[in-house]
């Protein structure tokens, strides 16, 4: 702050040039210069603390919407409702969730077949992460009959593959996706699998392992492949992954 050289610069502005010895020396005064460094002093502080008290009060609603998040995603009694209540929805699946009776990489065993099913499963995943984030529910039927997927040794060697075949073809630099074992029916017998997929806040690509690379994103009619500067991924300027869309099916619950 160069309040000297302004008062100074201002006591010259208001001498008159023929009437101002060439020598004449200009002295700001000691106390106007102190009341103004001290003026800009205080405007200056108090943005600074307004700035960290509007940063503090982001940081907080931050992490109250962390915990809601957090407090549904591990709530098996939230996703049994919801799944419950969105397998009686008679409308096409929105673009925050989609019912699978099984995965294909399941049961596929022998290439070139495989590799295609693997490949459809991670552009199944990066499309939700491309767009809103969302969820897959594996073990609901077409027909909207909740049937489970497996159980025991086989259920986690599935669990497995599904999560190695992500590891192995999403190219992303963090972890977007979770997965939750939900037990449903009377018996809690039949298991969901649950895939949580966060909104990513760069564009998500998949590889095929042999040097192509597709960026799905979901929209109502279906997975379209765009380039990597045409997600929507890439036009959202977001700060950080997240999970935002879990309040659109807490309400989702709450309106059915």
């Amino acid at each position: 702050m160069a309040k000297p050289r302004e008062v100074g610069y201002e006591i010259y502005e208001s001498l008159d040039p023929e009437e101002t010895p060439d020598d004449y020396e200009i002295v700001p005064p000691e106390r106007t210069v102190v009341r103004r460094t001290a003026r800009a002093v205080y405007d200056n502080c108090a943005t600074y603390f307004l700035e960290i008290r509007d940063s503090l009060r982001n940081i907080r609603l931050d992490i109250e919407k962390f915990n809601q998040q957090r407090e549904l995603y591990e709530s098996d009694d939230f996703w049994r409702t919801f799944i419950t209540k969105a397998s009686k929805v008679k409308t096409a699946e929105p673009q925050l969730w989609d019912f699978k009776e099984t995965l294909s990489v399941w049961h596929v065993k022998n290439d070139p077949e495989r590799r295609k099913a693997k490949v459809a499963f991670a552009e199944d995943v990066a499309s939700f992460a491309n767009v809103r984030g969302g969820i897959l529910i594996v073990g609901v039927s077409d027909h909207r009959e909740t049937v489970g997927i497996s159980d025991g040794r086989e259920l986690e060697n599935r669990l497995k593959v599904a999560r190695d075949v992500l590891a192995e073809f999403l190219e992303y630099a963090r972890e977007i996706t979770s997965f939750r074992q939900i037990g449903m029916g009377e018996k809690r017998d039949k298991i969901c699998l649950v895939i949580v997929i966060s909104q990513a806040c760069s564009p998500v690509g998949v590889g095929d392992g042999e040097g192509r690379y597709s960026y799905p994103v979901r929209r109502e009619t279906g997975i379209e492949r765009v380039a990597r500067n045409d997600t929507p991924a890439s036009k959202l300027h977001l700060k950080s992954d997240n999970r935002d869309f879990m309040a659109e099916l807490k309400q989702f619950i709450r309106d059915n």
